[in-house]
């Protein structure tokens, strides 16, 4: 369990200010394995750039499309890596989407409600048609 160091407070391992005072939390340093991480998919990545460009002219390298295909995946692995590197890793991540989601739960935004009631009733307006149908 974390506790607040000004209130001692217990706290989420997610919260990054404390509930009852309102305090930052003190993180310890930042884990390397995402900054790893994402140094091994750029060497890969470029790896992949290289065997891609030699698949074309020759046949030394994997079939061209085996390198396309893993170039594609590389590229999206890249990309999430580095997001995930600039938030601090994983845990950092779930921490943005939670807070993302209390703040779209205290705004109780209607357009949200409208579109879940509007998918509700094509459900059932769908569901009691094959019903209909069936009968």
């Amino acid at each position: 369990m974390i506790h607040c160091s000004e209130c001692d407070a217990t706290l989420n391992k997610f919260d990054r200010t404390c509930w009852s005072c309102q305090a930052p939390l003190k993180r310890k340093g930042g884990l390397k394995a995402p900054k790893y991480f994402c140094m091994v998919v750029n060497l890969f990545y470029s790896l992949f750039t290289v065997l891609t460009v030699i698949a074309m002219f020759s046949d030394i390298a994997p079939a061209l499309k085996v390198c396309c295909m893993g170039l594609l995946v590389l590229r999206l692995v890249k990309r999430s890596a580095d997001e995930m590197a600039k938030l601090g890793g994983v845990n950092a991540f779930k921490v943005v989407v939670a807070e993302r989601t209390r703040e779209l739960a205290a705004a109780n935004v209607p357009q949200w409600q409208a579109a879940l009631e509007k998918s509700r009733t094509v459900r059932n307006s769908y569901v009691m048609n094959r019903t209909q149908a069936a009968s």
